[in-house]
């Protein structure tokens, strides 16, 4: 018996499409929401990061951890904001590694972090918030 041969996919430097790719031309947020033009961007970040998405993550999260056995972790409305704050702030002033933003060295000090939450408690929230 011959053994069949294996198809396996051949890979190129570019794609044939064979559709058009149909181009819309791209609107204004003016145009296309005008409500949504006048807000600044908390108030259109507090539009999706509701106090109902809060109180959701946090009975998610409370639950998660009493499911891993974690029976004192708690998380309030405040500790859930800062945790949220820190992750924003973190795209935008991005450092090598993340336990950086709890140096005190002067170079890196970055007070915004550290005075509001200490590291532990940043990454207990972590490791809760996102399990994956």
């Amino acid at each position: 018996m011959k053994s069949q041969k294996v198809l396996r996919p051949k890979w190129k430097n570019k794609a044939d499409y064979k559709d058009a790719i149909d181009f819309q031309p791209v609107t204004k947020l003016s145009e296309s929401h005008p409500q949504l033009a006048a807000k600044n961007p908390l108030e259109l970040f507090s539009l999706y990061y509701s106090d109902e998405l809060r109180r959701l993550i946090i009975g998610e999260s409370v639950k998660y951890a009493r499911q891993k056995n974690n029976q004192q972790f708690t998380l309030d409305e405040c500790q859930l904001d800062i945790f949220v704050a820190v992750l924003i702030f973190s795209v935008y002033h991005s450092l090598p590694c993340e336990r950086m933003y709890w140096c005190r060295d002067e170079d890196v000090d970055v007070s915004f972090v550290s005075s509001r939450m200490s590291r532990k408690r940043f990454e207990d929230v972590k490791k809760i918030s996102s399990p994956c």
